[in-house]
């Protein structure tokens, strides 16, 4: 519902500027600008952009909870000491540095750190850490010894049709998406030197969280 809502609202300016629905782009201008400028056609105005912005609160507020509980739950398990502290100073600690980070997203150049940390942060990270754990189950550990854990487990093991996604479908999708969507933002977006510094980005983020993924997979 509120997707639909956000859709009809998105398409209010752009009919009355003469825009393309297909070439309006998402991100905070769409939320804050597009989207508020056609509330305030609307009767009532005040009290639905009370209603949007209490919404958007809302699912920062949800987003914030997932994210700090796996944080707090990671440094937690790596710090041990940091458990003989009462949980509600060490999430205090980890907001206030939270929010000195974002610090900057709030200056000139923010929305251009908001995007880069979007577009290179999120999305790379999690698909080179997929690539490399499917890697290893596949050819490192072996599917067979793989199956065969399974099958100790639910007593019978996978057919063939897993075996050839975990060898071969998987690792060659996740590398096109990788390799695909590297190329597209190379050919696209900020100069280049933004792709250096997001690649760099993307590659420790990876490299951090490697070591919980090596202890969830077992090796």
């Amino acid at each position: 519902v509120v997707s639909t809502q956000s859709t009809v609202l998105a398409g209010i300016p752009a009919h009355k500027t003469k825009v393309s629905f297909e070439d309006l782009k998402s991100g905070p201008g769409l939320a804050f600008i597009a989207i508020t400028d056609a509330i305030s056609e609307m009767s009532v105005g005040p009290l639905w952009s009370v209603l949007f912005f209490f919404m958007l609160f809302l699912l920062g507020l949800d987003s914030q909870f997932g994210m700090l509980e796996s944080l707090l739950t990671s440094l937690k398990d790596e710090v041990s000491f940091l458990n003989k502290i009462r949980k509600e100073y060490v999430s205090g600690g980890i907001c206030l540095v939270l929010c000195l980070l974002a610090v900057p997203m709030s200056f000139r150049g923010g929305l251009y750190i908001v995007d880069l940390l979007d577009n290179w942060s999120l999305s790379y990270p999690l698909l080179i850490i997929a690539f490399i754990e499917i890697t290893v189950v596949a050819w490192v550990y072996g599917v067979n010894r793989f199956c065969s854990d399974i099958r100790n487990m639910i007593g019978y093991a996978p057919s063939v049709y897993f075996k050839a996604c975990w060898m071969f479908v998987c690792p060659f999708v996740i590398a096109v998406l990788i390799l695909s969507g590297i190329v597209l933002s190379i050919l696209e977006g900020y100069p280049l030197y933004d792709k250096f510094v997001g690649c760099d980005n993307s590659v420790l983020i990876a490299q951090g969280l490697l070591p919980e993924a090596k202890r969830n997979v077992g090796y």
